[in-house]
């Protein structure tokens, strides 16, 4: 939906395209593939080898380091039914909480004693583990970041016409971007937040110059 949202907002009909005197909107094509198929931006969670590499980190020498938040995830438990069994769950869990606070709605009670600073703070330890190796990074991130590379030097090389390439994915996936890339601020992704990579020619020297844009500011993160 956020995907149709920017087409619409960058396509617009004009003149004999406008079906409607106050819907300025028409129809832009898009591709999708199943979630199960889906190694580019959900390998974190069908990919059996990214899963199990993760669960290895999980279990092995983060779980020492994640008994610290005990008491957090037995207090979040207990209001809430729900297992926390990781920081990926409670990560879901913030979402919700951040969903419902922007849209307006009071949240209950007993958060108000963890959210956000504590739940956010277990939340992140997510990227933390997610990033625990090159290996882990490649599995989950790797795909999407050899598609903005391989797509560059096509453009590059062959000349490509394409101008622009946009990638439709979650919060989570543009955590990871900035995780691998080592420009993460330790801050949950805000809603429309998206890292844009732009090719430059410096000097016949080709790169690029990532930028991380949500709700409050634009910041010029890092010259790759």
């Amino acid at each position: 939906m956020t995907l149709q949202l920017v087409l619409a907002a960058l396509y617009p009909p004009k003149e004999e395209q406008l079906w409607h005197d106050n819907i300025p909107w028409q129809p832009i094509p898009y591709h999708y593939v199943p979630k199960k198929d889906d190694k580019m931006f959900l390998a974190f969670y069908f990919n059996k080898i990214a899963v199990d590499e993760y669960n290895k980190h999980r279990n092995g020498e983060w779980k020492e380091k994640l008994q610290s938040y005990h008491d957090l995830v037995d207090y979040v438990q207990k209001h809430t039914g729900k297992v926390i069994d990781s920081p990926r769950t409670m990560f879901t869990l913030a979402c919700t909480l951040a969903a419902e606070e922007q849209l307006g709605f009071e949240l209950p009670n007993w958060t108000k004693e963890v959210w956000p600073d504590k739940i956010e703070e277990y939340s992140m330890r997510e990227f933390d583990i997610t990033s625990s190796s090159k290996r882990l990074q490649s599995l989950t991130i790797g795909a999407l970041l050899q598609k903005i590379v391989s797509e560059s030097v096509s453009k590059v090389k062959n000349g490509s016409y394409n101008q622009l390439h946009l990638y439709s994915a979650h919060d989570f996936t543009v955590g990871m971007i900035l995780k691998t890339l080592n420009i993460f601020d330790e801050r949950h992704p805000d809603y429309c937040a998206n890292v844009a990579f732009e090719l430059h020619n410096i000097d016949g020297v080709y790169g690029f110059k990532a930028s991380k844009v949500d709700s409050n500011d634009v910041r010029k993160l890092k010259c790759l």
